[in-house]
């Protein structure tokens, strides 16, 4: 359990800002990178044991990878479906813990429709729970509102619309 401010004397403080504000570079960094960013260059930012989950799925349960190397064959697979992708309007909330934190975000981009074989513009709210641990994001979970997923994925939107 981690100390209380009341508890701790003011160098424990001061080292336990400097490592949330740490932990927030590393989350920061990670929300920059755009969806054209080197994959080596996201990589980075994980450790080899991460757990990196998507909680609302097409297929109705949680998605999960994990290991650096599995991470990598998703994010080559993500980058054929999604053309463009970055965080915006961007609130990174700290919680008791210093390596945990919530982020909502907005997400915008395109999208490439396998069942339309085109690309359509996509925009989704995001809530992203992040673990930092030796420096690097050891769990990522993220919750997206599945329906406008659905909705941009799946939806052929009538011609005069756009």
């Amino acid at each position: 359990m981690a100390a209380t401010p009341e508890l701790m004397t003011d160098e424990q403080f001061e080292a336990l800002t400097r490592l949330r504000d740490d932990h927030i570079q590393i989350i920061e960094k990670y929300l920059s990178l755009k969806g054209s960013a080197p994959l080596e260059d996201k990589l980075a930012l994980f450790a080899d044991d991460i757990m990196y989950e998507i909680v609302n799925t097409m297929e109705c349960k949680p998605e999960r990878t994990c290991g650096l190397r599995k991470l990598k064959l998703r994010f080559e697979e993500n980058a054929r479906m999604w053309k463009e992708f970055e965080y915006n309007n961007i609130r990174i909330i700290s919680t008791d813990r210093p390596d945990t934190f919530l982020v909502e975000c907005d997400a915008d981009g395109t999208i490439f429709s396998p069942m339309f074989k085109e690309t359509r513009p996509y925009h989704n709210y995001y809530y992203i729970m992040f673990v930092i641990r030796g420096g690097k994001i050891w769990q990522l979970r993220q919750f997206t509102n599945p329906m406008k997923l659905i909705h941009d994925f799946w939806k052929k939107l009538p011609d005069d619309v756009g």
